[in-house]
């Protein structure tokens, strides 16, 4: 059949076959080249911003949780202060994703993540704040402890006064044995109220270094004990003088227990 076609025929067709190969691998280049121009925005503008971003926020947050774990083991709220600026540096991330997806509205996955990001956040500082609540009212029922542990001490050292003069009394002075008794009595149970409210004491020093919860516990308990041991005291005598610095030591044993028991229901 080619051989029916004039030569000039042939040349134009073989020219017209090599421009159209020549413009399927022009049009295919061409393509290719759009293709990785499209490839080469999307990582410019897209890929490397949201991986800034999603660093700058992994980075800030990281640090910043460290330091609220520290206020957790050490009720300290200055390392609250330090992370402050790393939440307004997350803060600037964030902001900085939201301008991102408002210029590149097919990045709506990532809107939606800094959405539930933000939620987390949110939780993350009402939770923050009721800590430094928390913290504020653990302080107050702290120094009211201390506060009543020293009335207590006060007190306590008035009666332990009480037991040396029984003591002496119930070994050089003459009593009918139901009086020496009594002051015998007396002074065993002084004693005992002054170890049980020294153990009381040792379980509240140990609050003090890690905020063991079972050893407050153990500390109220002991005054709940302390306290029985004071009220049976008071039918040991019959002096006013002597009922009344007993009578004070109670009060101050109550009132110390009950700030034990505040500062418990901060813990």
């Amino acid at each position: 059949m080619l051989q029916n076609i004039k030569l000039s025929r042939r040349i134009s067709l073989g020219f017209g076959l090599v421009l159209a190969i020549t413009l399927s691998m022009g049009a295919f280049s061409a393509y290719r080249m759009i293709a990785a121009s499209t490839d080469a925005e999307v990582i410019a503008l897209e890929l490397i911003p949201q991986a800034s971003i999603a660093e700058r926020i992994n980075n800030n947050y990281r640090k910043a949780n460290a330091l609220l774990l520290e206020v957790t083991y050490t009720n300290d709220e200055s390392y609250l202060k330090e992370a402050e600026p790393y939440f307004l540096e997350i803060k600037a991330a964030v902001d900085d994703a939201r301008t991102l997806v408002s210029k590149r509205p097919n990045l709506v996955d990532l809107g939606t993540q800094i959405d539930a990001f933000e939620s987390k956040m949110e939780e993350s500082r009402v939770l923050n704040d009721t800590t430094i609540d928390v913290l504020a009212k653990a302080e107050v029922a702290k120094q009211q402890m201390l506060a009543a542990g020293i009335i207590f001490t006060e007190e306590l050292n008035k009666v332990s006064k009480i037991q040396h003069e029984y003591m002496l009394g119930a070994l050089y002075a003459r009593f009918e044995p139901a009086v020496q008794d009594s002051r015998l009595n007396m002074v065993m149970e002084v004693s005992e109220v002054i170890e049980q409210t020294n153990q009381a004491r040792i379980d509240n020093f140990k609050v003090q270094l890690d905020r063991s919860i079972d050893d407050m516990e153990h500390a109220i308990t002991r005054l709940l004990e302390v306290e029985a041991m004071i009220e049976s005291m008071l039918a040991l005598t019959k002096i006013e003088e002597v009922q009344a610095i007993i009578s004070d030591a109670l009060t101050a044993a109550k009132e110390y227990k009950s700030a034990m028991e505040s500062m418990l229901s901060t813990m």
